[in-house]
């Protein structure tokens, strides 16, 4: 089993799997609106065009999709998730915080938005976010997780204050990373 030091990227967004995760659980677009199912069909496109490595067109077809559908939490998240992958931190912050505005109760989408403040140095905002997951879900595997490896990190900071504490390199085997 990875450590969380290693899972971060992996666990990014919902259906972004990551590291042999399909994330923690798709969200899903439940309405029959037109919108939500063309935003739907974009965002498999949308992962499809990621695992094949085509990022820019991967992105269009997400941001397509929160245009048809700005309230699509699952485009927000793959859209953060590549964000993430490509070390654009503050934008998926950003989409991370719209989704979590669309879905307060889902305690998964502030564990990804802590893996993004930990990935943009933010350890502080991290755990407050993980915070937030625990309290709205406290049995909660992934957040329980990744809160013992922000105390892990905590407690090597405390025990060597020279060092800095730094999220892994997402190029990293062992590390979290995003699957698309």
């Amino acid at each position: 089993m990875l450590s969380w030091g290693h899972k971060l990227i992996a666990v990014c967004a919902f259906g972004v799997a990551v590291a042999g995760y399909t994330a923690f659980g798709q969200a899903s677009v439940t309405s029959a609106d037109p919108a939500s199912t063309n935003a739907t069909t974009l965002i498999a496109q949308g992962k499809q065009l990621w695992n094949d490595d085509k990022i820019d067109e991967a992105k269009q077809k997400f941001l397509k999709a929160i245009e048809l559908d700005p309230k699509s939490v699952e485009a927000r998240l793959k859209l953060g998730g590549l964000y993430l992958s490509q070390h654009d931190n503050g934008l998926a912050i950003e989409q991370f915080q719209n989704a979590i505005g669309m879905d307060p109760d889902n305690a998964k989408v502030f564990v990804v938005l802590g893996i993004a403040y930990v990935h943009s140095g933010n350890y502080t905002l991290a755990r407050n976010a993980v915070n937030e997951a625990l309290s709205r879900e406290p049995d909660l595997k992934e957040g329980k997780e990744f809160m013992a490896w922000l105390d892990a990190k905590a407690a090597e900071q405390q025990s060597s204050p020279n060092k800095m504490m730094s999220a892994p390199h997402p190029e990293m085997k062992e590390g979290p990373h995003h699957d698309k």
